[in-house]
């Protein structure tokens, strides 16, 4: 089996930790598929997933 390039960073159970994970190449699904692999264990995580963007955290406020 070999796997699409896309790595994502995900908590893997498998490893407890986290880990990077790769999407398989999917008959079923192709590039959506909802799969991904944990590069280290194997574990498979089934999604959807959706891609985190990173978000600067809100000012804190103070109260008079």
């Amino acid at each position: 089996m070999t796997a699409i390039d896309l790595l994502h960073l995900h908590h893997c159970p498998g490893c407890a930790a986290p880990s990077e994970f790769q999407t398989p190449e999917c008959v079923e699904h192709g590039v959506d598929c909802p799969e991904l692999l944990c590069v280290v264990c194997g574990w498979a995580l089934v999604g959807p997933f959706e891609l985190a963007v990173a978000q600067p955290a809100p000012a804190a406020t103070r109260s008079a």
